[in-house]
C-alpha cells in the first residue's frame, strides 16, 4: 500500500468538489458541437473545465473537454472595455 502525503488511495481528494452546485458527474446535458445539439454525459469535472463523453456516428464514447463557460456552468468573465 503506497504511503504518503495520504494515508490510502480512498483519502485522495477529490476533484471537483467545489462545483456541485452547479453539474455533477453522470449528469446529462446538451452541448454545441459542429454546429449541432448534441446529448453528452459528464464523465469528469474540474474547477474551470469539464470532460464529456459524446456519442458520435463513427466513435461511439468520445471524450470530449470543455470550459464550463462553453457548457453554461457558468457565465465567461465579461471582457474589460478599454478607455480611450
Amino acid at each position: 500500500m503506497p504511503s504518503g502525503r495520504y494515508g490510502s488511495l480512498f483519502d485522495l481528494p477529490e476533484y471537483g468538489s467545489n462545483r456541485s452546485d452547479i453539474m455533477k458527474v453522470g449528469d446529462k446535458i446538451k452541448i454545441d458541437f459542429a454546429g449541432k445539439k448534441k446529448d453528452a454525459v459528464v464523465f469528469r469535472l474540474f474547477p474551470n473545465s469539464v470532460h464529456l463523453k459524446v456519442d458520435f456516428e463513427k466513435d461511439k464514447g468520445k471524450v470530449v473537454k470543455r470550459k464550463l463557460g462553453q457548457v453554461g456552468g457558468k457565465k465567461a468573465a465579461p471582457k474589460k472595455e478599454k478607455k480611450k
